[in-house]
This record gives structure tokens, sequence and C-alpha cells, in this order.
């Protein structure tokens, strides 16, 4: 599994579509007696190009958000709405739960626990070999760290004058935990996986859930030159 994903991360460039479910669940709190938990069900589709992140269209449906999609441009810590050529920062993103740093496959990173399961009934053509794993949460809050780190080393303008490229360690992440099943093609790569995360506390009200299932391909002229 560890050279899949290293071999995806040299191939670099990839197309993917993911189907997330996010909910949020009222923690057991006195303030927050009578709140009920809020589902948000998000479509992506993207196109990978590391290490320049991440460009994808998102709709996103419920907890009265507008499901129009929208064009976004997702690098490390820093996401971008796309419209009319111009990018313009934002801070809320739905899709941040799911993905972090915008590079859906990076719980490949902090997988452990790593088991071979049956590829006999393999949802896509051409799966040669299917692994579950756990999710660690405290090794992912640490690569997240250390990606975030590097783009703001790569690119200082993103940082506000007199601020050194230093980010903590997310405490939410560090309290995640979850499964992964992954299906890889003849290529050693990923071409589906399925993500189940539980994050305790994602906020001081509610703790979080979230269920993801991603299919991949990977351009075959970038494979050819990995190889």
């Amino acid at each position: 599994l560890q050279s899949a994903w290293d071999f995806g991360q040299t191939v670099g460039k990839s197309t993917f579509h993911a189907d997330a479910k996010q909910t949020l669940i009222p923690r057991a709190l006195p303030s927050m007696i009578g709140e009920t938990s809020a589902q948000v069900d998000i479509h992506l589709e993207g196109d990978v190009n590391l290490p320049n992140g991440t460009k994808l269209t998102m709709s996103v449906e419920g907890a009265g958000l507008d499901s129009t999609p929208v064009a976004m441009v997702q690098n490390g810590a820093q996401t971008y709405l796309l419209k009319n050529g111009e990018k313009t920062p934002i801070s809320n993103n739905p899709a941040s739960l799911a993905s972090p740093t915008g590079d859906y496959l990076s719980y490949l990173a902090a997988a452990e626990n790593v088991q071979p399961c049956a590829v006999d009934n393999a949802p896509l053509a051409g799966t040669s070999a299917c692994y579950t794993y756990n999710i660690n949460g405290q090794k992912f809050a640490q690569y997240v760290r250390a990606k975030i780190k590097a783009e703001l080393d790569a690119n200082p303008a993103l940082l506000p004058p007199g601020v050194t490229a230093n980010p903590k360690v997310s405490p939410e992440l560090m309290k995640m935990s979850g499964q992964g099943k992954v299906w890889l093609n003849a290529d050693n790569l990923p071409v589906r996986m399925s993500v189940n995360l539980v994050m305790p506390e994602i906020n001081p009200a509610y703790d979080a859930k979230v269920k993801m299932v991603i299919n991949y391909a990977f351009d075959t002229v970038a494979v050819e030159q990995a190889k």
C-alpha cells in the first residue's frame, strides 16, 4: 500500500469524482439539548496536478446550502473560488472535513493495520488488488501539517507580514479515527477508495462523521513516464 501511495504521488496527474456525506452530530452538552444532526451531501469532480494542487467542481446539498456547482482550486490549506478566471480566497470550504489538503489519496499516508481483501466482486473492471486499513489520526494530522508547511515555505507570499511558516498540528485531526478500503489496478494505482471517518469535537458543539467514495483515473502518459 505504501508503494501505491508513493507511485500515485510520483505520477501526480489524475482525475477523480467523489461522493461524500458529512454529518454533524450535537455533542452531549446542556446547551445542545434539542439540537439535531445535520447532514451535507457533497459531489466533487476534480483534476489533480501535483504539486500544484486540485482544481475541482463541487456541488453541495443539505443544511440550507446552495446546490449550484461551483469551481474551486484547493492547494494545501488554501482554497480559492474560481470565477471568470479570477481566484478569490474562501475560508468556509464545505469539503474541508472530507479532504483538508485537497489530496484525496492523502489518507493512505496515515494507513496502518493494512490487510488484503478479495477482488472477486471488485466494483470496477481492471482491479488487481484490494486492501483494507485503519486511519491513524495523529499520523494524518502530522502529514497535513508537513504538507501545509512545505506549501508555505515554497510560497511565502501566502503568509501575513511578520508571520513565520510554522503551522500547528490540528487537534481536531489528531482525534480523528477511521477505516478505509482501496482497490488497485495492474499499475499498482488506486482506482477506487472508500473512507469512513469519525471526528470527535470538530468544534465545541459538534462531533462529525464523514463517508466518502472516490473513483480515480490516472493520466496514462504520466504513468508511463513515472515507471
